[in-house]
């Protein structure tokens, strides 16, 4: 690492005839290598931190701080609306619906507002407790833990302290008396089904892997986009479940990571998520007894649990990376003790780490989708900005994990260079090396 492109190949040249060399082309002898985490964008529109962050299409972006929602994207402010004065941090969850283009905020007071993606423009306004009564007897109002919109159908799950509800949302057949934003009737929102009874902290959805991650103080859970429980856990951690991801590697093995509020990295395979439910009853009951939960014909166990980090986690990926025709040896977590740490996925065993200083106790994190996330913090006011109060910064971060094929070493290491993200306050592209 940091040699240039004629001194790599006279490296290269001179590792001829060493046990386990193997050539490599040489166009690819002078490509970058990196390491480490890159800003894509950097929004400095908010007054105080961010607590909630929605994806929207187009590279735009939903926030809410104690104030406003804003729309933002690379150029800026789109739109926004602010909170009543006397009425402050009301949102609970975000998240967004591509098919009706309406942003979806589920609020403190028991509503799911539904606001225009582009304008914030209201469409409609919905009571989750009379929709709950519409369907059955109400159970109470519990506050709205998590929001997320399924691909297809307009579905809605609605996790919290009921449980984790299927909801639908789409056009009624009231007409509207003026048109909003070109939408003439109101939306409906409507109870389905309760999915499970178990309390809900947080949803994780990965839709590029058809599966979703549920979980809550008692519980964890895995589905497919039908809903169809693939694997069951109770009591995942000592502590609350922070973040999960997980990857597909067959048919019959799906493999997550999840991060915990006492610091620790938690892996998981589940196994046998494509079985039939209709095994024999006396199977069925002797997988009850096994140490791990069995749901539907599916094993979700832990393999095992890393520990270093002394604040909780907040991020967790798998690389995205082939060695020696395996895939996804290594992963990777960041934490609020400013430590982003590589496991090993095949020995167990911490790699290395690196110092980021964005990651402290009183930065926003938001896991957007596999090896993206968004960081908010506060900033001073520099030397000459003085008498400014401070601002609030809102980056949106990328994970690099591109692995170069050997050039020198003989057992057949990986040869990277580790990059640095440049300060939060900085709107430089790309990271500098350390």
């Amino acid at each position: 690492p940091g040699c240039g492109a004629a001194a790599r190949r006279r490296l290269c040249r001179s590792a001829r005839g060493m046990p386990g060399w193997q050539p490599r082309p040489e166009a690819d002898v002078g490509e970058i290598v990196t390491f480490g985490t890159e800003k894509e964008v950097e929004y400095l529109g908010h007054v105080t931190l961010p607590t909630h962050l929605a994806p929207l299409s187009r590279r735009t972006f939903a926030s809410a701080d104690e104030t406003h929602i804003r729309i933002w994207g690379p150029g800026g402010d789109v739109a926004k609306t602010a909170f009543p004065e006397q009425r402050r941090a009301m949102v609970s969850s975000m998240a967004y619906c591509p098919a009706l283009a309406a942003l979806l905020v589920a609020e403190v007071d028991m509503t799911v507002k539904a606001y225009s993606s582009e304008t914030l423009e209201l469409f409609d306004i919905f009571s989750l407790e009379q929709a709950r009564k519409r369907n059955e007897p109400a159970k109470g109002s519990e506050k709205v833990a998590a929001l997320t919109c399924l691909p297809k159908g307009n579905a809605v799950l609605v996790g919290g302290g009921s449980g984790l509800e299927l909801f639908h949302v789409g056009k009624s057949t009231r007409r509207r008396s003026v048109a909003v934003c070109r939408l003439e009737y109101h939306l409906s929102f409507e109870l389905v089904r309760l999915i499970a009874p178990e309390v809900v902290s947080r949803i994780a959805s990965d839709f590029a892997e058809q599966r979703l991650v549920v979980w809550g103080p008692t519980a964890l859970s895995v589905y497919d986009m039908d809903l169809q429980r693939l694997g069951f856990y109770r009591h995942p951690y000592p502590q609350p479940v922070r973040c999960a991801s997980l990857r597909v590697a067959s048919a019959l093995e799906t493999l997550m990571l999840t991060g915990g509020e006492d610091g620790s990295v938690n892996f998981w395979i589940l196994q046998g998520a494509r079985q039939q439910a209709s095994a024999a009853a006396a199977t069925r009951q002797r997988r009850r007894r096994a140490v791990t939960s069995i749901t539907s014909g599916s094993a979700l166990r832990l393999e095992h649990t890393f520990r270093g980090h002394g604040r909780p986690v907040e991020v967790v990926h798998f690389y995205h990376r082939m060695e020696q025709e395996s895939r996804m040896r290594l992963c990777v977590s960041y934490a609020r003790d400013g430590k982003m740490k590589v496991w090993s996925l095949a020995q167990f065993t911490f790699v290395y780490a690196i110092d980021l200083a964005f990651l402290d106790a009183k930065a926003s994190i938001f896991p957007l989708a596999p090896h993206l996330f968004a960081v908010g913090t506060l900033q001073a006011p520099s030397a000459n900005e003085a008498g400014r109060t401070q601002r609030t910064s809102l980056a949106l971060l990328r994970f690099q994990a591109q692995i170069a094929e050997p050039f020198v070493t003989t057992d057949r290491s990986a040869v990277v260079r580790i990059d640095r993200t440049p300060p939060v306050g900085s709107l430089v592209r790309g990271a500098t090396t350390a």
